[in-house]
């Protein structure tokens, strides 16, 4: 098990983050449903594993710009890389 500290920032991104496979999504709604102030989730590697798969791929889709340089979605995918790391 890993746990891993949301913001109220990250909170919102992820509950808004279509992209992201429907198991993932449902596990977002019935854990994040209201995030007023951070709060800290524990996941097992593997769910975390899966999360930190979502976001690589994501990362490679939207969070460069033309000059390669991070969007600010990029930024939030960086810092969602790191936190769901082991």
């Amino acid at each position: 098990m890993i746990s891993v500290r949301i913001s109220v920032e990250l909170c919102n991104y992820l509950r808004s983050a279509l992209y992201l496979p429907a198991d993932i999504q449902e596990m977002v709604q019935d854990r994040l449903y209201d995030c007023v102030q951070p709060t800290t989730w524990s996941l097992t590697t593997e769910v975390a594993e899966h999360f930190r798969d979502c976001f690589i791929q994501r990362l490679a889709q939207a969070g460069f710009d033309s000059e390669y340089e991070l969007t600010s979605e990029g930024t939030v995918l960086e810092e969602l890389i790191d936190r769901f790391a082991e």
